[in-house]
């Protein structure tokens, strides 16, 4: 069963990575990620952190999806915690880009939640519309999570992916207020 699994999703896992791998070279070629882009005076600098830390979190997102159910652990619910790591670390990197950039606005945290909420939505939303595809593409997983699932037939893939998106942005918005939090704190013990 596991080899079948394999042979199915490799396919799959090789057209997305070279999707993405396609899209993110034109998007990051679109906003030019140098150090002349970044700076102060450019305007649309908050959105290219987020974009740039959304895609990251995506791919990560992904790739850990991918390869733990390649593995077959995807049943394994303690191993979500590496996701909240991913997602955590590019809200942190996304908020310390944006402070390293406009020191100035250190003490007000709305920025700070702005952008990681930015790249987050980003993240979140992408690894949704991923799952509610892959979810409606491979039917056996459906069926075992509608078996563990307290809503049984009546979840399809839209509504289990909506559970993620939730989740998601609920987790986004209280790790970003930390993390701005944390992140001020530090600013000014230096």
């Amino acid at each position: 069963m596991h080899e079948k699994k394999f042979v199915i999703i490799l396919p799959f896992t090789l057209l997305f990575s070279h999707i993405f791998t396609h899209i993110s070279q034109n998007i990051l070629k679109f906003v030019q990620f140098e150090s002349s882009f970044l700076t102060t005076k450019n305007p649309s600098v908050m959105r290219a952190i987020s974009i740039k830390m959304g895609l990251w979190m995506l791919a990560g997102f992904i790739s850990f999806f991918l390869l733990m159910y390649v593995m077959g652990l995807g049943y394994r619910n303690e191993l979500r915690i590496f996701n909240g790591v991913i997602h955590m670390f590019c809200i942190y990197r996304a908020i310390q880009l944006y402070y390293a950039l406009h020191p100035e606005n250190i003490g007000n945290y709305m920025m700070g939640v702005g952008q990681g909420m930015g790249a987050s939505i980003i993240g979140v939303v992408g690894f949704t519309i991923f799952m509610t595809i892959f979810l409606a593409l491979n039917p056996d997983l459906m069926h075992t999570i509608r078996q563990q699932s307290h809503m049984g037939e009546y979840l399809k893939p839209f509504t289990a992916s909506l559970f993620i998106l939730t989740e998601g942005l609920v987790v986004s918005l209280i790790g970003s207020y930390l993390l701005t939090r944390i992140w001020e704190i530090m600013a000014k013990k230096v």
